[in-house]
């Protein structure tokens, strides 16, 4: 029966929770990613304030790039915006994460296997990453 209890804490907890307000900068200098002013709500899963609609379009592309560069695609689940993890690699994409989301960020693999691609005699044209 723990497993019955540690469902009724969690939904407990799920249920009481409030929203939290989230800022976070953008990560580069690009002029166009908007600066995160956010509420969010996980239990609702809804978010709403400045850069909201932006990070629903990100929403709308099934899943984003995680760093350190290239980085792994992260597909968001069924509900993104009531996840963690999905919502702290959506706004890492492009933001620093706020401390609140930072320990939640999906983590990169532990090996990162490159390709060289080579010409006719051997010589390296270029490298890649094998991770897409």
């Amino acid at each position: 029966m723990p497993l019955e209890y540690d469902k009724v804490e969690l939904m407990f907890h799920m249920e009481t929770m409030t929203a939290i307000r989230l800022i976070c900068e953008p990560a580069t200098g690009n002029p166009n990613i908007p600066r995160l002013d956010l509420e969010w709500d996980a239990h609702a899963g809804t978010i709403s304030g400045e850069g909201a609609d932006w990070l629903r379009d990100l929403i709308a592309a099934g899943g984003v790039r995680c760093h350190p560069g290239p980085g792994k695609f992260h597909t968001f689940g069924s509900h993104p915006l009531r996840n963690r993890a999905d919502l702290a690699a959506l706004i890492g994409y492009a933001h620093r994460l706020p401390e609140e989301l930072a320990g939640d960020y999906p983590s990169a693999p532990d090996k990162i296997i490159v390709v060289e691609l080579l010409d006719d005699a051997g010589n390296v044209l270029g490298v890649d990453s094998a991770i897409y």
